[in-house]
């Protein structure tokens, strides 16, 4: 179970604001009919609007958890993201980069490699637009047309762009990542493949990311860009997102 950040060993639960999504699914897989237009009470949705397609599953993990499965064919962005009113992804920004948010999930790529044509990006964005670059503030580990990641953010100011921190991802096998903007103008990035275990720092010492100090919405953001090849799947097994309350 998630917890949030302790101090003196004992979750300090009333500090943080905290948004935690297990994609539960009762212990059984199946279609997850209300992941897709409309809200229908869930956290998060996908989105359908563009072109192409996607599926949207829960995979069983074992008694009740679940794993949501993010797969796309034809040219496609496919976005987890946080859901509006009217059942839009990527319009709901209950965070505010002025309060430190941190954003970790674990997943892995499975099936084929991301390649030619194709990328994954997770971390933390503003609205969702129809084209990544296009996303207003956004701090996020990308995987831009390989499984060799790089690191990317934007303040609305400061576009930085592709930073090559020397890391390969494998398929096949699980990661956690954490983008920590707990000091907004100074954002790090972190992965484990142990639960439970220390984490890695990923680092490009040429760059300082930043998301920016001033009071804007931010969510949890996942995307796969996808044009018309064999895209891989990308299983979720879990998002959460942190803040200081005040």
């Amino acid at each position: 179970m998630f917890m949030p950040p302790t101090i003196g060993g004992s979750p300090d639960v009333g500090r943080y604001v905290v948004l935690f999504e297990d994609f539960l699914a009762a212990g059984a897989s199946g279609s997850v009919a209300d992941l897709g237009t409309t809200p229908s009470g869930e956290t998060f949705v996908m989105d359908g609007a563009d072109a192409g397609s996607h599926t949207a599953t829960v995979v069983a993990a074992g008694g009740l958890g679940g794993i949501f499965n993010i797969a796309t064919s034809g040219t496609h962005a496919s976005v987890l993201a946080l859901t509006s009113d009217d059942g839009t992804p990527g319009k709901q920004l209950p965070f505010d980069c002025s309060q430190g948010p941190i954003m970790q999930c674990r997943l892995k790529v499975v099936s084929n490699d991301i390649t030619t044509n194709q990328a994954l990006y997770i971390g933390i964005a503003s609205e969702h637009e129809a084209t990544a670059d296009d996303v207003t503030k956004n701090a996020w580990i990308k995987f831009p047309a390989s499984m060799d990641v790089v690191l990317e953010s934007d303040d609305d100011s400061t576009d930085n762009d592709d930073k090559d921190p020397s890391l390969t991802v494998n398929k096949n096998e699980w990661y956690e990542f954490r983008v920590d903007a707990s000091t907004p103008t100074d954002v790090k990035f972190y992965y484990r493949q142990t639960l439970g275990g220390a984490w890695t720092e990923i680092t490009d010492s040429t760059t300082t990311f930043s998301i920016g100090a001033s009071a804007d919405g931010v969510q949890p953001y996942i995307r796969v860009d996808d044009s018309g090849s064999a895209v891989a799947s990308v299983y979720v097994d879990y998002v959460a997102m942190w803040q200081e309350r005040e």
